[in-house]
């Protein structure tokens, strides 16, 4: 009898789905999922406290309960590792989160044997909603596609061995990231590459104007401009981040609670606005 295939992602939502497909195809391959999101903080080394006060320090904001990620952590890295059974490493070739963390995934592996990867570009998806509506979307990460597709198209099946080549290829990539230990990893042409803290500050300040907007409108509109492009980049906490600082430079006018999206607002600077009048 064959051992239960092991599938590592590292994205919770891709993670949920894939469990889906796997029970939907009554498979009983076992899903583990990186609970950290190597594309922002520092990565020399990951070290899961570090970067929780990192997080609140740059971000304002709390990554989550540190005992928990440490642990979570560590059983993920156990369980990846493990060469106790066959394991399959999905990943996004578009997706700074997934990028990241199969950078670090491949920079662990002690050997490439008993690993199959099945590198993601895209796909056009037929999504169908609860309403008996159907639509087609361009999907870039795996996050965007739903259980019932990976079992329709089993997509497990396109995963391939990892070659000696790309084993060796990857880590040495990685190894130049984590020796820039930049706050930010975005994707663009090159693949992934280091970026400061301030990369998404001009297309935040475009999506302001001379009137208030609520932040969450100014958030949404940021997000909504970079999904237009090719690649999905950092969590949205960095975006909210900015803002903030944003306002706290002087670049955009801010009032109401910051700490709540939907009950604080933002506008372009008197200065700003002046010129343009």
């Amino acid at each position: 009898m064959s051992a239960t295939r092991l599938h590592i992602a590292f994205s919770e939502s891709f993670a949920g789905s894939l469990i889906k497909a796997l029970k939907q195809a009554d498979r009983d391959d076992r899903v583990v999922c990186l609970p950290d999101d190597l594309s922002f903080g520092p990565i020399n080394p990951p070290e899961p406290r570090v970067r929780s006060r990192w997080v609140l320090d740059e971000l304002s904001v709390a990554l989550g309960d540190e005992e928990w990620l440490t642990a979570a952590t560590a059983n993920f890295w156990t369980a990846a590792l493990s060469t106790s059974a066959p394991r399959t490493v999905w990943f996004s070739r578009r997706g700074a989160r997934e990028l990241a963390g199969f950078f670090e995934f491949a920079w662990r592996l002690p050997v490439p044997s008993g690993v199959d990867v099945l590198e993601f570009d895209k796909e056009e998806v037929t999504y169908r909603w609860a309403d008996g509506r159907t639509g087609t979307a361009m999907a870039k990460g795996l996050a965007a596609i739903q259980a019932p597709y990976f079992v329709a198209k089993r997509f497990w099946d396109r995963a391939k061995p990892l070659d000696r080549a790309a084993w060796e290829h990857y880590p040495r990539l990685w190894t130049g990231l984590r020796t820039d230990d930049a706050p930010l990893r975005i994707v663009d042409e090159r693949g992934l590459v280091s970026a400061p803290l301030t990369h998404f500050d001009e297309l935040l300040v475009s999506c302001a104007s001379d009137d208030w907007r609520r932040i969450a409108r100014v958030l949404g509109t940021a997000i909504a401009k970079i999904d237009e492009g090719p690649f999905i980049q950092p969590s949205e906490l960095v975006l909210v981040s900015r803002i903030g600082a944003l306002i706290d430079a002087g670049r955009l006018d801010g009032r109401g609670d910051l700490s709540q999206m939907h009950r604080s607002e933002v506008r372009l600077p008197a200065a700003v606005r002046a010129a343009r009048s």
